[in-house]
């Protein structure tokens, strides 16, 4: 009933020990027991041999795989440019050889010995050159958060500096691997930075905001104030004293300046149509009270005036402002026209300008009461026509 094979061999030797301490045989039947002895105990320490060679080839087979790696890391680093490999995997290459060569265990002491100088100076080397590119991508983010610090600088205009600050994240994200403490911290300085840097953007895009919106407001107020002047009598001035308003008012982002720039236009549009159309009545009105002026001092040493004269300028101004004439003067109306239409002018020929056709009229001579019923007519044509010019 073997023991387990360590335990074998410790109770195997204590038993030895023993047999030892009852002397030095004698007789031969002592002798007997003693070869009966010693045969028993190489067979039971067979179990333990077994054990033993089993051990040795494990740590020869230790040996060789440590060897392996030793060879591996050294291929490794004889291979590898470290100025542009992937840091990353030197570091998981580093961890896996380590964590590979604990598993190997245990190894002839002698042979392990040496093996084991041979492995950390590999290892030491394969560190050095992954903490040059950590010292390296450190000094990169260093510098990347002291160019962001200056960034705080009032000089420096705001666009600028969130623009810039961006780049610096895009940079921050290509910089390789470091250590995960002193990463942290500056990751922490920076991160700091760039939310003061954002958080002032923020604000100013507020206050932008709020002046845009006072700016629009002050434009429709405008354009609402000016909108109720258009139903009374309105001025040159006024529309003139709006446009310079307008004009002088701050600048807005296109998506408002767009409407309201219309709305404007329509308003300066109507203001000036309204203008015109006031121009247009006071220039009827002035021709109808020369008219009438006419007629009332139509007096003095001027001749009379021609009543056939008379009677076809009022016609021409009725053509002129398509308004018929009396039945009893049909063919007379339309002896005019052909006349007008044969003078070379064609169909232009049947449209006037009041403002001649008045001249004419007063240059015609004095008027008398016989001539009171033309007066009439041609008044209502002037007023007529000029109104739908």
């Amino acid at each position: 009933e073997p023991l387990a094979a360590a335990d074998q061999a410790v109770r195997i030797k204590a038993l030895r020990k023993q047999w030892n301490e009852l002397g030095t045989p004698a007789h031969a039947a002592d002798r007997s027991l003693g070869d009966q002895f010693n045969a028993l105990a190489e067979t039971a320490f067979e179990t333990c041999r077994v054990f033993y060679a089993e051990q040795a080839q494990q740590r020869e087979d230790n040996r060789i795989a440590r060897e392996a790696i030793c060879e591996q890391l050294d291929a490794y680093l004889a291979s590898t440019d470290f100025s542009s490999t992937d840091i990353k995997g030197a570091e998981k290459i580093l961890r896996t050889a380590r964590s590979e060569w604990q598993r190997f265990h245990p190894v002839e002491r002698k042979l392990g010995k040496a093996l084991e100088q041979r492995f950390e100076a590999l290892q030491d080397t394969l560190y050095g050159h992954i903490k040059a590119a950590w010292d390296k991508n450190l000094a990169a983010k260093t510098a990347i958060v002291e160019a962001a610090r200056n960034l705080l600088d009032d000089a420096v205009p705001a666009a600028q500096r969130v623009n810039t600050a961006k780049d610096l994240q895009q940079q921050w994200q290509h910089v390789g691997p470091t250590p995960r403490r002193p990463d942290q911290q500056l990751w922490q300085q920076f991160r700091g930075i760039c939310d003061e840097i954002f958080t002032a953007r923020d604000e100013e895009k507020q206050q932008a905001d709020q002046a845009v919106e006072q700016h629009r407001a002050a434009a429709t107020a405008l354009l609402d104030a000016f909108e109720a002047q258009l139903g009374a009598d309105l001025e040159g001035a006024t529309l003139r004293s709006f446009e310079a308003d307008f004009e002088a008012l701050p600048a807005l982002p296109d998506r408002l300046a767009r409407s309201l720039q219309q709305r404007y236009d329509a308003l300066r549009t109507r203001a000036e149509a309204g203008l015109q159309d006031q121009a247009s009545k006071r220039r009827i009105q002035k021709l109808l009270d020369t008219l009438q002026q006419d007629a009332i001092e139509g007096t003095g040493d001027r001749p009379e005036a021609a009543l056939e004269q008379l009677q076809r300028l009022t016609i021409e101004a009725e053509i002129a402002a398509g308004i018929d004439s009396p039945a009893t003067e049909r063919d007379l109306r339309m002896t005019i026209q052909v006349e007008l239409m044969n003078a070379g002018k064609g169909q232009q020929a049947l449209s006037a300008e009041p403002g001649e056709l008045v001249d004419a009229w007063l240059g015609a001579g004095t008027k008398t009461t016989e001539h009171a019923a033309l007066q009439q007519r041609f008044s209502e044509a002037i007023a007529t026509l000029s109104a739908s010019t």
